[in-house]
């Protein structure tokens, strides 16, 4: 009797510590759901508890200051009410077959509130599990409005920029770190001649000449480091195998301190360089002239040979050329010597 009595106090106390125990931990959890719940309500972020139906049974204030419903319009619906016309049904599926498979979401969707306010949300959506099983889902909801007009702004300024470039009197052209084009706008097509099929994706050494090449090799590491070349000079090849003298500056594209490759601006100055080439042989052959002219202005009559073969050389080497001939002609003979 002593034995079982001693047995049933000693169960009697096992109990006891169950107890105990299973009532800590009910108050640690419900400290714990308290705390969940304090930084819920006051999160910034939108917070949404829906049940496994998907109906919502709890927002906090955020998610209705975002939304423009109050909580009493909110329960008992589901987030459908929030998708409109303009919310991206590719979206809604990636959701839907995340949701399916228990995966947690994460998307960028478009909505629109009880006042008729359009905004977008950065959505994160997760799976509440109890013994394994899907009981319901905690969804994060952050207005990302301001960063997506933001990036609109910019994707349309650079949109702006892009026709700027592209209807531009300048030859423009975006390399990447390998020197392979880019980009090229109309003007630097139509100077040499090629379509778009025929310039994205060759090494702009296929356009330059061998001179080009070369200064190309001092180039690169002033834009490596990060520096802008300016007075730019090279001579490109066009289809039709032109010479083109251009003119201008290039500078490097970096990503931070890494360099990615580089953009050129070029003027075609090929006619004003030629210009300049005749104007230049111009005054070159009226100082041949002149110079000329001038030996034979009281010379010695012994010493005309010499003087018409310094002549002769003068004239050889304005024209390049490695000898000169002076042929006498005979009229009454038809021949020359």
């Amino acid at each position: 009797m002593r034995k079982n009595k001693y047995s049933l106090g000693e169960e009697r106390n096992r109990n006891e510590e169950i107890l105990n125990s299973l009532e800590i931990q009910v108050q640690e959890r419900t400290k714990e759901i308290n705390q969940l719940s304090l930084v819920a309500k006051h999160a910034l972020n939108g917070v949404l508890i829906a049940d496994k139906q998907r109906r919502i049974i709890w927002a906090n204030q955020s998610l209705c200051n975002i939304t423009g419903y109050s909580l009493e319009e909110l329960v008992g619906k589901t987030p459908k009410m929030f998708q409109f016309e303009k919310t991206d049904p590719d979206a809604i599926v990636r959701i839907n077959d995340c949701i399916s498979r228990d995966e947690i979401v994460k998307e960028e969707v478009l909505n629109r509130g009880k006042d008729g306010r359009e905004y977008w949300i950065e959505l994160n959506i997760a799976p509440v599990f109890e013994k394994d099983v899907v009981t319901g889902y905690i969804s994060i909801q952050t207005d990302i409005s301001g960063r997506i007009k933001d990036e609109q702004k910019l994707k349309n300024s650079e949109e702006q920029n892009r026709r700027i470039l592209e209807n531009a009197a300048e030859m423009i052209h975006t390399l990447d770190v390998n020197g392979n084009i880019l980009w090229a706008n109309r003007s630097w097509m139509q100077n040499l001649g090629v379509t778009e099929k025929e310039t994205l994706g060759r090494n702009i050494i296929d356009f330059m000449n061998e001179k080009t090449i070369v200064e190309l090799h001092q180039v690169m590491p002033k834009l490596m480091s990060g520096k802008e070349v300016e007075d730019l000079e090279c001579t490109f090849i066009s289809k039709s195998k032109k010479s083109i003298e251009l003119k201008g500056k290039t500078i490097p594209l970096m990503e931070g301190n890494k360099f990615v490759g580089s953009q050129a601006y070029l003027h075609n100055v090929t006619e004003m360089v030629n210009s300049q080439k005749i104007i230049k042989e111009k005054s070159l052959l009226q100082d041949l002239i002149m110079r000329i002219s001038t030996k034979y202005i009281n010379f010695p009559e012994d010493k005309l040979e010499q003087t018409v073969i310094e002549s002769l050389r003068d004239i050889a080497n304005f024209v390049n050329a490695d000898r000169a001939y002076i042929f006498e002609y005979h009229v009454d003979k038809g021949y020359c010597e």
